[in-house]
């Protein structure tokens, strides 16, 4: 009796273990608009950072994905993992994420840019995640280029995140 109930609870963990393999096995893909995180409760007593005046007007005229390789965004352990479908909407989301920070962003064509904002196009030029062995980075690369002569502006703006999970045992308990 113990040795077959032992070899159903075996059977049973495996089975356990089998489907998180099998759902893992499926295409990754990135979810295909940006969610903004929640702002960070404050503690009574503690003041919030002054908000950015309104005063920042960009209409995006062009939104371009411009990674080499366009097919992935990086890999989660060995498995490469991909961008969503409509890229370009993906791209708009995350840059209509700036409307929480003070700007005011539209997205249409140079010629019908409303008057008073800087008509901008926008190049993802590199968007990478890895996860490696407890470590986990992300990085982006964006160009911007002002499509208004009088105003002159091609840079390119770059951004990294870098987190290592470390894991240890300490008095029998694990800690991350």
């Amino acid at each position: 009796m113990r040795v077959a109930k032992m070899k159903l609870l075996f059977v049973l963990a495996a089975a356990s273990l089998a489907q998180p393999l099998s759902a893992e096995m499926r295409p990754l893909v990135l979810d295909a608009t940006y969610v903004e995180p929640e702002a960070p409760k404050l503690e009574p007593g503690q003041a919030a950072s002054a908000p950015i005046p309104q005063s920042c007007k960009i209409a995006f005229t062009n939104v371009a994905d411009r990674r080499d390789p366009l097919g992935y965004m990086g890999y989660w352990y060995d498995q490469p993992f991909h961008p969503p479908a409509d890229r370009i909407a993906w791209i708009k989301s995350m840059a209509g994420g700036l409307n929480t920070r003070g700007f005011d962003v539209k997205f249409t064509d140079s010629a019908a840019a409303p008057a008073g904002y800087a008509r901008v196009a926008l190049e993802l030029k590199t968007g990478w995640i890895d996860d490696q062995n407890g470590g986990f980075q992300a990085l982006v690369k964006m160009r911007l280029i002002s499509q208004d002569p009088a105003r002159p502006h091609d840079k390119v703006y770059r951004g990294s995140f870098w987190r290592t999970v470390f894991m240890a045992t300490v008095g029998g308990r694990s800690n991350e």
